[in-house]
């Protein structure tokens, strides 16, 4: 009794303290601990991985066809029939258009009728080198000849460039003050719209962190809730034990009286009996404290609950027919009680007549005894229901605290990439508020950039014409001179044989007269024609492909064009069509794309070209644009890792891993520890990596670069799965 007087005084000091406490911890947890961690670097972990990797390079062109064939007319007179059209399939030596050839034919008979009044032999053979003068002195005389028409065609593109260029100039000197007030006036406004974006993402940024703030504070309470549902969860778990603790290992002191009662009047009731007379006495006697024992507690239990459902001890009482929870049930419980009774003072009255006061006192003393323990038991069972209740309310507080601080911390990580966003936007708007102020200062300056950038135009334009003139007079002169060498070569050949000119005339004639028939040079496809009826051929008339034997074109920058070889096989798309097809790489250009000029154009790129093995399905079209996929190496099975997990310093390249600290006091702060690598193969957006205590799997920071040795990180767990609504 001493120690429960003590306890409300003990408790009265301890509310106090505890309170103290409380608010220390709220005020750390709520104020101080989130600025702490919020000045931490915060980390992501991924992992070493064991894959193969390929490093290919990729690259885009057009479909083109491996056999191009241009057919050019050999004469020059007028077409007479055009005998295909584009799309048609041709074989060698078929006609595709014959050209007027009365001309030829009636230098031919005057040629003839020459020969015949001087009884020339008309056998005559035109010999090679005449045949080879003759028609190059035609080609030179026509326009045909490859050399000077080239070159005529580049002096008439420079001629025409700086004609553009002189245009421009002019054109562009003319606005050229106006367009200066309008790009200040724009870059003015550019500059205005940049600051108030800047200013926008401020806001933006100063809301975003006041956000994170408060849901910093929420998540700590929400927490804190959590953790006193908890602790309440316990309280009641143990309550609960305590009540079944105290109900099983209750030693009913407080029955002990009444149980010496009833033995005592229980042993001077037995000794009025002989051992022959008490059989029935002791049966009937205990079934009447049976029957007595559970009728008590029925009727206890009965009369402290309202709407009963359950009998206690349904099938002892099925015996005496009752199965009911009413009061006319407890009316006939109340008789059987009443028929044991009388049943033992009948069995006393019958062996001894003067025992009827021990029977008494014996019936007295159970009574009593039933009584006490019925009510005893009800006290019980009254404190486990309470506990049993308590306990259920502090589960589902602790169900519904734990799901607040799951949907905090969600809020909370959606919080803080909302700042991290509103950073980058601040960021970015700082940026390009930098670069409008930039554009001002630009303006002054491009009026001047833009005379000097076309002036610059109009004298490349004007050496570009100077060597196109000088390139085609040189054209010329070689052609005069390769005539030169001809005619020698042929009067040689004809002073030598001893054959006449007006036969060699006539042979010349007769091959012109062969020419006026223009035939296929191979088989394929006419994919252009540029032949007409009744005009006059000049350049190309016909270009025959082969559908059948088609390759992807591309050009490809040095650093490409170095790591792809003949051979290698390739992957080719073609996206207009949605199908894949393989292929292998047949040509890399020794040399980068030239210019008109015949220089190369300065950009570094090469050309590639890339055969496709198959094209049975006739889908590929020439003309279509192809993408490839070109493997230049790879390395199986090897642990590795994205590019940013590995940096590189003086002491060579190392990975990040992270060591907590002290889980318990300083859950998600981590210590950065460096771990030497040797990097490997590297595909286009992994390394391989080598190095003692590396294994697959293992957990690894990201963005290596950005960590010292032994720094302090911030690592926060992953955020759970939203519940499905």
């Amino acid at each position: 009794m001493n120690g429960e007087k003590k306890k409300p005084k003990i408790i009265k000091i301890l509310i106090p303290i505890i309170i103290i406490a409380v608010i220390v911890a709220l005020v750390y947890f709520i104020i101080l601990k989130p600025m702490e961690l919020a000045k931490l670097p915060q980390a992501e972990l991924t992992s070493i991985e064991r894959t193969d990797l390929d490093n290919s390079v990729t690259f885009s062109g057009v479909v083109e066809s491996n056999v191009f064939e241009q057919v050019n007319a050999q004469e020059s007179g007028r077409i007479l029939t055009v005998n295909v059209s584009e799309g048609d399939t041709v074989h060698k030596g078929d006609v595709l258009a014959t050209l007027d050839k009365r001309d030829i034919e009636n230098q031919i008979l005057t040629q003839q009728a020459k020969i015949a009044s001087s009884d020339k032999n008309s056998e005559y053979s035109i010999s090679d080198a005449e045949k080879k003068y003759y028609d190059t002195l035609r080609e030179v005389n026509d326009g045909t000849y490859s050399e000077i028409r080239n070159a005529k065609i580049n002096l008439d593109k420079a001629q025409t460039t700086l004609d553009k260029a002189e245009k421009k100039y002019d054109n562009e000197t003319a606005k050229q003050g106006s367009d200066k007030d309008t790009s200040l006036s724009t870059a003015k406004q550019t500059v205005t719209k940049a600051e108030q974006a800047v200013q926008s993402a401020k806001r933006s940024l100063d809301s975003a962190e006041l956000t994170l703030e408060s849901s910093k504070t929420v998540l700590t309470s929400s927490k804190e809730s959590l953790q006193k549902s908890k602790r309440e969860l316990e309280y009641c778990e143990q309550d609960l034990e305590k009540a079944k603790r105290e109900r099983d290992e209750e030693n009913y002191s407080s029955l002990r009286s009444y149980k010496n009662k009833v033995d005592d009047a229980k042993k001077a009731f037995d000794e009025r009996y002989s051992d022959e007379k008490k059989d029935v006495v002791d049966d009937a006697r205990n079934k009447y404290e049976e029957i007595l024992e559970k009728y008590s507690y029925f009727e206890v239990y009965y009369h402290s609950r309202s709407g009963i459902t359950v009998l206690p001890d349904a099938d002892f009482w099925k015996d005496y027919g009752i199965t009911g929870v009413t009061e006319k049930d407890l009316k006939k419980m109340e008789q059987v009680v009443a028929d044991a009774k009388k049943k033992v003072k009948s069995s006393v009255k019958n062996y001894d007549e003067n025992g009827e006061k021990a029977a008494r006192d014996y019936e007295d003393a159970v009574v009593a005894y039933a009584d006490a323990k019925a009510n005893l038991d009800i006290k019980h069972t009254d404190q486990i229901e309470t506990a049993e209740r308590a306990l259920e309310r502090a589960q589902s507080a602790y169900e519904t605290a734990k799901l607040s601080y799951e949907n905090t911390k969600i809020s909370y990580e959606k919080d803080k990439n909302s700042l991290k966003r509103a950073q980058d936007d601040y960021d970015s708007a700082l940026v390009a508020l930098d670069y409008a102020k930039q554009g001002i200062d630009s303006v002054y300056d491009a009026n001047e950039e833009k005379e000097e950038e076309l002036s610059v135009s109009i004298e490349d334009a004007r050496e570009a014409l100077r060597q196109a003139q000088e390139a085609y007079d040189i054209a010329q002169k070689n052609a005069e001179t390769t005539l030169a060498n001809l005619k020698a070569a042929a009067d040689k050949q004809r002073v030598l044989s001893g054959n006449d000119p007006d036969l060699i005339q006539l042979r010349i004639l007769e091959e012109r007269l062969d020419n006026c028939v223009v035939v296929a040079p191979c088989d394929g496809t006419v994919t252009k024609v540029n032949a007409t009826v009744g005009s006059t051929p000049s350049g190309v008339l016909f270009i025959i492909e082969d559908t059948d034997n088609l390759m992807m074109v591309a050009t490809v920058t040095e650093y490409s064009a170095a790591e792809i070889a003949s051979g290698l096989e390739a992957d080719i798309s073609i996206p207009s069509i949605n199908k894949d097809y393989k292929g292998h790489i047949s040509k890399v250009s020794p040399t980068g794309v030239k210019g008109a000029d015949g220089r190369t154009d300065g950009q570094a790129n090469f050309r590639i070209n890339a055969d496709i093995d198959t094209n049975d399905d006739k889908a590929v079209l020439i003309g279509m644009t192809a993408k490839a996929e070109v493997t230049v190496g790879s390395s199986g099975e090897v642990l590795a890792v994205s590019y940013d997990c590995v940096a590189t310093d003086e002491n060579g390249s190392h990975i990040c891993v992270a060591e907590a600290i002290d889980p318990a006091k300083k859950p998600y702060q981590y210590k950065v520890k460096f771990i030497p690598v040797t990097q490997g193969f590297e595909s286009n957006t992994m390394v391989e990596i080598t190095g003692d205590g590396i294994s697959e799997g293992m957990e690894i920071l990201s963005n290596a670069g950005d960590f010292t040795d032994g720094e302090t990180v911030l690592i926060m767990p992953d955020m759970p799965a939203m519940p499905n609504m």
